[in-house]
Parts: C-alpha cells; sequence; structure tokens
C-alpha cells in the first residue's frame, strides 16, 4: 500500500480547508496514492474553548455535506481516506477519526479516548470521550487508530499490541506550551517519546500532525508526519512546519 500522509495547513475559513483537503486527495491519487491520511481536527483545527455553543458549532456528524462531499471525492478518486474532526452526536462533541474507503463508504469510526482534547472543567455530559478500540481491515492488512494523547495511555497501546495491528493511524495534533519550535528541539526532546509508545505497541505507526497561522506563538501546530516501523525506525518522515504530503509505501 502507498500512503500519503497529508500535513494541511489550517485557516479560520472552513471553507478554504475543506478546499485544502480535497485538493490533497486529488493530488494523492495522482501520485497514485492508496490511502490518504489527515491529522486530528484538521477540518477546523483544534479550536474548541470549552464553551459548549462555540464549540458544538464547530462539531460535524457522518451525514453533514461536508463529510459526504469528502466521501464523494473518495469515490471519484478511487482512494480510502482518513479524516479527523470534531464530531457532534446527539448534543454531545467528540474528538474522532473517520476510516472512507475508495467506494465512499465509512468503514470505521473512533473517539479519542484520552481527555487532553479539551480542558478539565470542560462539561462532562457535552465533551465526552470513546471507551473501546476497533479494527478493521483492508486488503490482507489490520487497521486501528490512535488519537494524539491515547498514545501516551499504556493500557491503550497494549491493547493495539494485543489486536495483532498491522497498520497504527496516529493522527495528533502538537504545540510546544512556550512557543519555542525547532526541528533540532522536536527531534531531541518530543520525537524519543513518540517512539518509546509506538515499540510498546508493536506497530508500524503512521503519524501526521497539521500547521496553523496563529499569531500567537504558543498555539502554533507545527506539523510534521511520519512513518515509524515496530522496531522503532523511522522509515520516512516531513519536516515540522513544512505543508504538503509526506509519501511512504509499506
Amino acid at each position: 500500500m502507498k500512503y500519503a500522509l497529508a500535513v494541511n495547513k489550517v485557516a479560520d475559513d472552513i471553507g478554504k480547508n475543506i478546499e485544502t483537503i480535497l485538493e490533497y486527495i486529488y493530488e494523492a491519487k495522482e501520485n497514485e496514492a492508496d490511502m490518504i491520511i489527515f491529522p486530528e481536527c484538521c477540518i477546523t483545527g483544534l479550536i474548541n474553548n470549552d464553551i459548549p455553543e462555540h464549540d458544538l458549532a464547530l462539531g460535524l456528524n457522518e451525514k453533514s455535506s461536508v463529510i459526504q462531499c469528502i466521501c464523494e471525492c473518495a469515490t471519484r478518486n478511487g482512494i480510502y481516506v482518513s479524516i479527523s474532526f470534531l464530531e457532534v452526536d446527539g448534543g454531545a462533541l467528540y474528538d474522532s477519526a473517520i476510516c472512507i474507503d475508495h467506494r465512499g463508504m465509512i468503514i470505521s469510526k473512533y473517539r479519542r479516548i484520552s481527555d487532553g482534547w479539551h480542558g478539565p472543567h470542560a462539561d462532562k455530559s457535552i465533551y465526552r470521550l470513546g471507551s473501546s478500540i476497533q479494527t478493521f481491515s483492508i486488503d490482507k492488512s489490520t487497521y486501528s487508530y490512535l488519537i494524539c494523547g491515547d498514545l501516551f495511555d499504556d493500557d491503550l497501546v497494549a491493547e493495539i499490541k494485543s489486536k495483532d495491528v498491522d497498520i497504527l493511524i496516529f493522527p495528533y495534533a502538537r504545540t510546544f506550551a512556550d512557543g519555542i519550535v525547532s526541528q533540532d528541539r522536536w527531534d531531541a526532546e518530543e520525537m524519543p517519546y513518540y517512539i518509546k509508545q509506538i515499540i510498546k505497541s508493536g506497530v508500524t505507526c503512521l503519524m501526521t500532525n497539521y500547521i496553523n497561522d496563529s499569531v500567537d506563538v504558543r498555539n502554533y501546530f507545527f506539523g510534521g508526519a511520519f512513518a515509524v516501523d515496530r522496531s522503532g525506525h523511522i522509515i520516512a518522515q516531513k519536516a515540522i512546519g513544512e505543508a504538503g504530503i509526506l509519501y511512504v509505501t509499506i
């Protein structure tokens, strides 16, 4: 399988973000990718502020025109699409990811289980968490999801390992709290922790982070995409701060 790990730039204009996502799908197909994988909350960005009136308006569901448009694009291009977004369901909000197959059908949905995507005092009746890890198959390979902070929950990582997963799809959204961003800092201070957890999972991991245009450096999501094998070896990577697509064949 040839994978396209998308590092999209997320703007305040959701319509523009959707256009970028669709363009990336077409580009991935032109480059003969079988699947394109987008980062966590890549349609709006992780801009929720724990105010329900604001945050629920950011939410989408599977039947929304936005998700259906992406499904139609997957169909037209005959490509699998993994997309992550704030999901609204029954008045509750989740941090979710879905996999759309090459016929435009949603074949898997995962809701983030760790709670770091919202503040500690967010209304738990509205800001909900997932409860289980599922697997799904494409051809002869088994896939599963973790989202962002899930990777650092050793119980979830152990569960992934127990399920004999071949490919872990890992959309994430990451900043540095002090706003000081560099490739050297990421490589030295952060990537080793991700690799450590990937080794524990025993699964090849495909991970990608979005870039935003925030004027607040403390909320700068700085991108980066990596394919890391089960032994912790980085197969391919895209530098942080660089929008575009990383291609890798596994």
